[in-house]
């Protein structure tokens, strides 16, 4: 079974999520610099689902 893109998107966002809440239970879990990385990932993540969502539903814009 593969995986389309979108899919992967999702599974990414959710893990990272699920990283952070961990790290905001046991703060000894992650350095800064991780918990900083993973938060800007985790926003340029959902910045490009949302830029896909708005292309696959023909979104303002996106007339294609």
């Amino acid at each position: 079974m593969r995986l389309n893109e979108t899919e992967l998107l999702a599974k990414r966002i959710k893990r990272l999520k699920e990283a952070i809440k961990a790290s905001d239970d046991n703060p000894f879990l992650y350095e800064t610099e991780e918990l900083i990385f993973m938060k800007r990932s985790l926003s340029k993540l959902l910045t490009v689902q949302t830029q896909a969502r708005q292309i696959q539903n023909g979104g303002f814009g996106y007339d294609v």
